[in-house]
């Protein structure tokens, strides 16, 4: 059995008090390759932490196209990216 491992980077801004997270959430195998990624954006004015906004957008946020997901993270392998 494979254990896969999850990993967040994140890209984060904080405006007036909303909390705005753009978040690639990476599969790692148990070798630590890249198995596949996929990226999220979400906005927040309960999350008063970067950490907390970031888990949150991760967990509740909208999923990015391919092409957006691209822009925010340029090097992460495209052909690796979850549908």
């Amino acid at each position: 059995m494979t254990m896969l491992e999850e990993t967040i980077t994140a890209r984060y801004e904080n405006t007036n008090d909303i909390g705005i997270a753009v978040v690639a959430v990476l599969t790692h195998d148990h070798l630590d390759r890249l198995l596949d990624w996929t990226a999220y954006i979400g906005a927040s004015t309960n999350n008063r932490y970067e950490s907390a906004a970031v888990a949150a957008a991760a967990k509740f946020g909208n999923k990015l196209s391919q092409a957006d997901a691209h822009y925010y993270f340029p090097s992460l392998p495209l052909e690796k990216y979850r549908l």
